[in-house]
This record gives structure tokens, C-alpha cells and sequence, in this order.
């Protein structure tokens, strides 16, 4: 397995290299949210920049289970669109 930090310490991303499993804890939304996972401390933009970084290094992954919520679905994408919303949000206040 491999660990790779969010942009905050609570929000450690493990990959499970065997069975092609991602991980993503707090780090990644279920594929039905409506808004970020918990952000604490995490400014959206920063959280967006290691969610590029997670897609880059593991890019296939089998299955990526968040850290709550069903598991089905788009999680990386869901997240992906979220935090691209609350920065465009963030940027227009």
C-alpha cells in the first residue's frame, strides 16, 4: 500500500497497490454529494491541487471508496467538480 496526504493531515489517501484499491478517506466525496467533504483547515483550491496530484499518481484506479457514503459511482469525479465549484464560489466573493 502507499499513503498520500490531502491537504490536511486527517484526510490521508491509502492505495492498496495489490488490489488496485483506492482509499479516500474524508479526502474524497461519494458519488451523490452535494457539497465538499468536510473541509477543515483546507482552503478548496489546495484540496483541488492534491486531487490532481492523487489522479496523476494512481490514475485507474479498480475501485475508490470514500469515507463515507455509498461507494458507487464517480467519487474522484464528484470531488473533482465540488471543489472546482466552491473555488469558483470562493473566487467570485
Amino acid at each position: 500500500y502507499c499513503l498520500m496526504p490531502g491537504s490536511h493531515p486527517e484526510e490521508m489517501v491509502i492505495y492498496f497497490s495489490g488490489s488496485n484499491i483506492l482509499f479516500g478517506s474524508i479526502f474524497l466525496n461519494n458519488a451523490q454529494a452535494t457539497s465538499p467533504a468536510k473541509m477543515t483547515n483546507a482552503d478548496a483550491s489546495v484540496r483541488l491541487q492534491s486531487l490532481h496530484r492523487l489522479k496523476e499518481k494512481y490514475p485507474h484506479p479498480k475501485f475508490v471508496i470514500p469515507g463515507n457514503g455509498i461507494w458507487q459511482g464517480v467519487t474522484i469525479e464528484t470531488t473533482e467538480k465540488l471543489l472546482q465549484h466552491a473555488v469558483k464560489k470562493t473566487s467570485e466573493n
